[in-house]
């Protein structure tokens, strides 16, 4: 009985491998590969539109490879609500359209006048890193640590819930283990009640919602999830409690009966 209640306790150390719960990144948005900076130099000189170009392409290429790194969490992370991943496959199918219309937009540009009203909305029309990336991550983690909870916190719960009450039953002071159940699940409720609001509140942003409301939203979602994570690991320690206050009682009632 008490070998079971220690893997179901030890199972619970899975809610705190969260993925996502690692906070959304708030640095600023990277800048579109310095090409906004060649408006400064002489525009009849050879090749400028030519390396204005490049550099615009390099930075789009590397939100690309950002939208395939979000599209391969969201499919390997199995804890995203179906809703919550077919809304935010709709976010980053459109954000990459709309940079490859972007790309072909900047290739066909002839001159350094139209390159500065083009190269600037590789940034600021879709916002990659300073919205859709940190939502993605916040999503991804107030999804997971719902699940978390409900799934094997709960499992682990319920089986030394199991293992306290057949204690008992059996003449156990169980006392120490009930309060340390009690106070298992007063930090699961605490962890969905911070990490399951957040998805909601932050999945809607859109590039032009940077940054109000956008940097506030993502802000409170980053510091809820991690009350989220904290209150998910004071569950894992008070489980562990409650296993080896079980463990204790049986052990002082067999010294006892041996004396």
């Amino acid at each position: 009985m008490i070998k079971r209640t220690i893997t179901a306790a030890v199972a619970l150390s899975l809610v705190l491998a969260l993925p996502g719960v690692a906070m959304a990144e708030t640095a600023g948005e990277p800048a579109s590969g310095g090409t906004v900076a060649e408006q400064t130099v002489d525009t009849q000189r050879p090749g400028v539109v030519d390396r204005i170009k490049a550099r615009a392409q390099r930075a789009i290429d590397r939100r690309f490879e950002t939208i395939d790194r979000l599209r391969r969490a969201l499919n390997e992370r199995g804890h995203t609500t179906t809703r919550h991943k077919a809304d935010l496959f709709v976010d980053l199918n459109q954000a990459e359209a709309g940079l490859r219309t972007l790309s072909r937009e900047i290739q066909a540009a002839t001159t350094v006048d139209q390159l500065q009203v083009l190269v600037p909305k590789i940034a600021t029309d879709f916002r990659i890193y300073l919205v859709v990336a940190p939502k993605i991550r916040e999503v991804i983690a107030g999804d997971t640590a719902v699940w978390a909870v409900n799934n094997p916190a709960t499992d682990a719960y319920e089986r030394i819930s199991a293992a306290v009450d057949r204690a008992d039953q059996a003449g156990y002071d169980v006392t120490e283990a009930q309060a340390a159940l009690q106070e298992m699940m007063t930090h699961m409720t605490k962890a969905e009640a911070y990490a399951g609001p957040v998805p909601n509140q932050v999945i809607g942003l859109q590039a032009s919602d940077w940054e109000n409301p956008a940097r506030t939203l993502l802000r409170q979602g980053r510091d809820s999830l991690i009350q989220a994570r904290d209150e998910l690991r004071a569950a894992r320690d008070s489980a562990k409690a409650a296993v080896q206050a079980l463990r204790d009682a049986i052990r002082d009632a067999s010294t006892d009966a041996a004396a």
